[in-house]
């Protein structure tokens, strides 16, 4: 609906979702693939599954 609304009115995606009450997030794509990073969180949990997942991002970040 938002979409088509945008198209044929020509009115931004911000405007389009105000006027259909939705959140702004709602209407965004994924624009990236996070398989990678998730593969590496359940390989530390799996290693250290004491330690919380700040460490873990700590882990990766480093």
């Amino acid at each position: 609906m938002v979409a088509y609304v945008v198209e044929h009115h020509q009115i931004s995606m911000s405007r389009a979702c105000r006027v259909a009450s939705l959140p702004n997030p709602c209407i965004y794509q994924k624009l990236k693939d996070d398989s990678e990073t998730i593969a590496k969180l359940q390989e530390l949990a799996l290693a250290y599954p004491t330690e919380g997942q700040d460490l873990y991002y700590g882990r990766i970040r480093t």
